[in-house]
């Protein structure tokens, strides 16, 4: 990793070159710098940082009228081979606050503007799509959620207003095939438009927001402690990643330690719920195939994983595991016997079903060079995870910002270079069995001693990122606290809302029939979408 001296020289230049002005960088957390507020700061040097090797990962907004007599606008750009965040901060008039888009230059900001716009009532210029992103044509323009002024608790009226808005796709032969939102199965909704020519995909267009349960607003005003259940509640099936993206925000910012014990316990329980969801992926995709013997055998190995959380946490989906300061819970030394015990027929197990599934003709006819997306697509979106992997993108959180045994055991990502439905697949396959490696050492070399440390009084008013490589990729959330220790905004990023515009790529020139099998490729959330 670069040196702090040298990583802020070079970031203090490019703000400079890119705002025509000196400008401070100032050292703010492990790894973490700021810059700002400064005039001008998103639209100028938010590009520039991109341009220099960052990522574009965060747009918050916040209400500060009330504090400061205007609203703040944070960008968080990732350095990610360096292993560093920038925070960019811009203060904006209390009065007609404008959003000027980057998304043109840098796409990865794409949703995040929209949302910005429409939840703190930003005016939101020359954006390429200025559409509604979250909220629907029935709820009123003129009272942005995210506003302190705005009373959560009232349910606001119903307005009645034209259908969602499509950027239309014309030509001769071309006509519109529309999906959703309300699907077959259980799956959660959405609204898929698609713009084909014969069977092929000329193009695609989402509506999301049918999800959307006011999550960021129920924050406010919450004690840390409670704050845990509502990041458990962004995604249930990562309740235990946004559980500690949120613990790890709050503990930086309150400058609390973890004990070592409940760190490597943190760990394993993310490797855990990572296993149960790339199994149930992998398990998915064959069933999109008709593969039974596939289907059937990964959706067994996952209730084996989901067992194992239950015997770790008491719940087969980690939740109420994760708190500030540590964890609830020890592994007593049975259960860790137990565990040890069982790792290596798991391991053969899993072996041998994702050799039998992967290296079958039948499976590889289906998923090659279908839904291919490109190394270059995912650093311009902002991908991440195994979407990101699997087209030869080496990000993961694990190794570009590495804490306890990931630190200690010099973890490597894996990666693949095809960027098709079998590079995700496999992606997931090396990653679970990788996984059952960690979590045979984690067990082998737990620390012994304390699992929780008492929560330290959050600094109010200062800005505390938490980033975790859940299995979809990075969860990125970040807490500001008011003068009485109560959270006071909570901003919360899946890595689905970078990674549904992938999507939207990938299926591109595929055929109408391919977009399940796409689809369940990247496994997005919803509702980790519609916060």
């Amino acid at each position: 990793m670069e040196s702090q001296e040298s990583f802020a020289k070079s970031i203090g230049k490019t703000s400079t070159e890119a705002l025509g002005a000196a400008i401070a960088v100032e050292r703010v957390g492990p790894h973490q710098l700021r810059i700002g507020p400064v005039s001008a700061g998103y639209e100028k040097l938010v590009p520039a940082l991109v341009g220099l090797g960052g990522r574009m990962a965060s747009l918050v907004a916040t209400d500060e009228r009330g504090r400061l007599g205007g609203f703040c606008l944070r960008a968080i750009v990732v350095f990610d081979r360096a292993g560093w965040t920038v925070e960019v901060q811009q203060q904006c008039p209390s009065a007609k606050p404008v959003l000027q888009s980057i998304a043109a230059r840098v796409p990865a900001a794409h949703w995040q503007e929209r949302e910005v716009a429409e939840m703190m009532g930003f005016t939101l210029l020359n954006h390429p799509e200025p559409y509604r992103r979250l909220l629907h044509a029935h709820t009123p323009v003129d009272s942005p959620r995210l506003r302190k002024d705005f009373d959560g608790t009232v349910r606001p009226p119903f307005v009645a207003g034209p259908p969602p808005a499509f950027r239309p796709v014309r030509g001769e032969g071309v006509h519109e095939v529309p999906v959703g939102p309300i699907h077959a199965g259980i799956i959660e909704p959405g609204h898929f438009r698609f713009f084909v020519l014969g069977e092929r995909i000329l193009h695609l267009q989402m509506r999301l927001g049918y999800q959307h349960k006011g999550t960021e607003k129920l924050f406010e005003g919450q004690s840390p402690a409670m704050g845990v259940h509502l990041a458990e509640s962004v995604s249930g099936d990562t309740s235990f990643g946004h559980a500690l993206a949120y613990c790890l925000a709050l503990e930086r910012l309150s400058g609390t330690s973890v004990p070592s014990r409940a760190v490597h316990l943190r760990a394993l329980a993310l490797e855990l719920e990572r296993l149960a969801n790339h199994v149930g992926d992998l398990g998915g995709l064959c069933a999109d195939i008709g593969h039974q013997f596939g289907a059937s055998h990964f959706a067994r190995l996952r209730g084996e994983f989901l067992n194992k959380c239950e015997l770790l946490s008491g719940s087969r989906y980690l939740r109420g595991f994760c708190c500030p300061g540590g964890v609830r819970c020890d592994l007593e030394p049975a259960m860790a016997k137990e565990l040890i015990a069982w790792l290596p027929g798991v391991r053969a197990d899993l072996t041998e079903v994702c050799e039998t599934v992967l290296e079958a003709d039948s499976v590889a006819a289906r998923m090659e060079q279908v839904g291919v997306l490109g190394a270059q697509a995912v650093r311009d979106l902002g991908i991440v995870g195994p979407a990101a992997r699997a087209s030869g993108v080496s990000i993961d959180v694990r190794h570009d910002f590495p804490t306890g045994p990931c630190r200690e055991l010099g973890f490597e990502p894996i990666v693949e270079t095809q960027g098709d439905v079998q590079a995700r697949a496999r992606v997931r396959s090396r990653e679970a069995s990788q996984s059952l490696d960690l979590v045979e050492v984690m067990l082998t070399f737990l620390p012994g001693g304390a699992i929780l440390q008492p929560l330290e009084r959050p600094r109010p008013f200062e800005f505390g990122i938490g980033q975790v490589e859940g299995w979809r990729g990075e969860i990125l959330t970040c807490v500001l606290t008011d003068d009485e220790g109560l959270l006071w905004r909570v901003r919360v990023r899946d890595p689905s809302v970078q990674n549904w515009l992938g999507l939207a790529l990938a299926v591109e020139m595929n055929l109408v029939s391919d977009f399940p099998l796409c689809n369940k490729s990247f496994n997005l959330s919803y509702s980790g979408s519609d916060l």
